[in-house]
């Protein structure tokens, strides 16, 4: 005879640990954070007006609760849920299925739970949320596990297992591992089952996870057992209290000191076996877990039992409790009928059927027929009734089958339908798109060949008589344009070599001695030739050969600036910035508050970085002017231990996050800049409240 343990014993301590594992890692953790902390989370979830932070913070809230407050966790997850399906936020939405589908199973609603897990597993696809598919694989695995519907069970976790190789997710991995393990345990395919939990071992050991370390203890334990070695089974479930004594995680010490006492008391050392025994039995009852408590008073009451039977033959081998023999029987009777009481109070119905069988085994081996009968008719009975329940859970079992069967086929006929009518309106619209494109096209051929021939009957007669006169201009500004784009190859091409800096001062002092001086006698030449000319149409485009020249002085002003080495330091960058600014918003109704560091710190800074936080900050300004409508700028640069701040804030109009006006070229061309001197951009903006620009990096020279 050996301890009890019943079977719905194991099958709850497995899938309530599955359960705890998969959701170890989320926002929160009930058991480390306590009431309190979920109470300021919900507070914090009843305050805040973004709808996507409610959502994951109900959802983190309902993960919490699991185990703890089932009926407020649901309506966490139920209120979560509705919130996510209104705004269609797909992966919200399936972390609010996957959590109610978590509390109805603790309530053993396992219909409804295999529901939202299906649910949750659509949402998850949609949002393409891969780590979600895993873990509802993973959660479908141990449902089925602990409806001992095992190739079900085995199909789930195996199919959980390539996404988290794929993520690299090891804590995902171990978890799986450790739940196909207890499959093949419970199927008795030990070799298999040692082979799967030795992996999760491996792995939970590289994440450091104790708990996982101690839980796949336990579970080899129980495998060395089956396999009948003893001494290795000791030794991992001794391994496994230790873990848990050490973590203070009380139902897992519990239930490894259950274990192990019934390994001790088929050494027949019952000695050993009961100390075991009460120190599980207190824990139990410090944890208030009822069956817990029922198993190890009852099996206390075996190890007297035991020790009444061997009092006459003791050896080296048995070792019994300390006392006389009638009282260990007295003591035996007295637990037997005390664990049968308790089981009765919450209808155990297993621990009544074992306790009440060893009870009139005691009562007929000690010659107590009068007291055996009812005990017996309470086995009886209780045998009678749990195979009544095990009935019932088979009709039951193909009924839930046949449903989760209906749903899964009307679940993919929804899919059908709706990609069907997805599919149907994405053809219309681009049918309609298409000819809108086409009949746009037409027209404006039409109408662009009309102008067109208009234009160029005008043009024609115009171009004989300025040809001849813009001959001569044209070699001028042409042999320019060749100075100027063989300058621009010298300085790229010294850039790239090593920015000499004595090179880029010479190049620097040539640009601004010769080429600038030569645009602007351009620009000169071209006011006295307006000057002279009494032709219109060759003002026009004398003023823009002027303009031109002027443009390019303006910008070979920035090449110079940014070439000249001796501009290679703060003070410079942020004088420039400031003159820059000022000439910027000159004739704009803007008004500009620059608050730069007095005094500026002498600090030498690289030229490319230099180049980029001036270049960032031009299409900063060139930005604000264009989109936000502000009449207020707040400029503000700030650097501490090398690390620098160049905040722009408008209080123009704003734009809502993710629809920013443009073609985002600007955007793009400021963070791919930043990216290129190791810094960041940030935009943050508040629909008619203005934005704030960003730029954060460090210095370095």
């Amino acid at each position: 005879m050996q301890f009890f343990i019943p079977k719905n014993y194991f099958f709850y301590l497995c899938f309530y640990t599955g359960v705890f594992l998969v959701f170890q890692n989320y926002t929160l953790s009930a058991q480390d954070t306590g009431i309190r902390k979920i109470d300021s989370v919900l507070q914090l979830a009843a305050t805040t007006d973004n709808p996507i932070l409610k959502i994951d913070l109900l959802n983190s809230a309902s993960f919490a609760l699991i185990g703890i407050q089932t009926k407020k966790g649901l309506e966490l997850a139920e209120e979560a849920l509705a919130l996510a399906e209104k705004i269609n936020a797909n992966k919200q939405s399936g972390d609010a299925a996957n959590s109610m589908a978590s509390h109805l199973m603790m309530l053993s609603v396992f219909d409804k739970a295999i529901s939202n897990y299906l649910k949750a597993i659509d949402y998850y696809q949609k949002a393409n949320h891969e780590k979600g598919l895993a873990d509802i694989y993973g959660n479908l695995g141990n449902l089925y596990y602990f409806l001992g519907e095992y190739s079900t069970a085995l199909a789930y976790q195996f199919k959980a297992l390539p996404v988290f190789e794929k993520l690299n997710y090891k804590s995902g991995l171990a978890n799986t591992f450790s739940g196909i393990g207890n499959i093949y345990m419970i199927q008795n395919s030990l070799d298999e089952a040692l082979r799967f939990d030795s992996i999760a071992l491996q792995l939970y050991q590289e994440t450091k996870d104790s708990s996982g370390i101690a839980l796949v203890y336990g579970n080899l334990g129980n495998i060395f057992n089956d396999k009948g070695n003893i001494e290795l089974a000791v030794k991992v479930f001794e391994k496994a209290i230790q873990i848990y004594e050490s973590l203070g995680v009380k139902d897992g010490l519990a239930r490894n000191l259950s274990n192990l006492s019934t390994l001790i008391i088929g050494k027949k050392d019952y000695l050993k076996a009961y100390q075991l025994l009460k120190k599980a039995h207190q824990v139990f009852k410090e944890i208030e877990y009822t069956n817990g408590m029922i198993l190890s008073i009852g099996n206390i009451g075996i190890c007297h039992y035991k020790s009444y039977l061997h009092y006459d033959q003791q050896d080296s081998i048995i070792s019994i409790l300390p006392g006389k023999k009638s009282e260990h029987l007295e003591k035996a009777i007295q637990l037997f009928s005390q664990s049968i009481s308790i089981a009765e109070e919450i209808q155990d119905l297993e621990s009544i059927k074992y306790f009440t069988n060893v009870l009139t085994e005691l009562y007929n081996r000690t010659d107590q027929k009068e007291k055996a009968y009812p005990v017996f008719k309470k086995y009886v009975a209780a045998k009678d009734s749990l195979n009544n329940i095990e009935s019932k859970k088979q009709i039951q079992k193909l009924i839930t089958e046949r449903e989760v069967a209906l749903k899964d086929k009307q679940i993919e006929l929804d899919k059908l339908a709706v990609e069907k009518k997805r599919n149907e309106r994405l053809y219309f619209l681009i049918g309609l798109a298409l000819m809108a494109i086409s009949l746009l096209f037409i027209y404006r051929n039409f109408k662009n060949q009309k102008k067109s021939n208009l234009v160029l009957e005008k043009l024609n007669a115009q171009i004989g008589a300025t040809n001849a006169e813009l001959a001569s201009k044209n070699d001028d500004l042409t042999s320019t344009l060749v100075t100027l784009k063989q300058t621009q190859e010298q300085l790229i091409f010294t850039e790239k070599q090593k920015e000499n800096a004595f090179l880029r001062s010479k190049i620097s002092q040539d640009i601004h001695d010769d080429i600038s001086s030569g645009l602007t006698k351009i620009s000169w030449l071209a006011e006295t030739l307006k000057a002279k000319s009494a032709n219109t149409s060759d003002s026009s485009l004398i003023d823009r050969i002027n303009n031109f020249s002027r443009e390019a002085v303006i910008k070979l002003g920035e090449i110079i600036w940014s070439t000249n080495p001796e501009r290679d330091n703060l003070p410079s960058l942020l004088t420039y910035m400031r003159s820059f600014l000022n000439k910027f918003f000159e004739d704009s109704q803007i008004t500009c508050n620059i608050q730069f560091p007095d005094p500026i710190p002498e600090l030498p800074i690289n030229p490319e970085l230099r180049r980029n936080i001036f270049l960032v900050f031009k299409e900063a300004l060139h930005n604000t002017f264009k989109y936000s409508k502000a009449s207020k700028l707040d400029v503000h640069f700030s650097c501490e231990n090398y690390i620098f701040q160049l905040s722009l804030k408008d209080n123009g109009i704003g734009f809502e996050e993710g629809s920013l006006q443009g073609s985002g070229n600007g955007l793009r061309n400021m963070e791919r800049r930043m990216q290129a001197i190791g810094g960041s951009v940030q935009i943050t903006s508040v629909l008619g409240k203005g934005t704030q620009i960003l730029f954060t990096g460090k210095l370095f020279a």
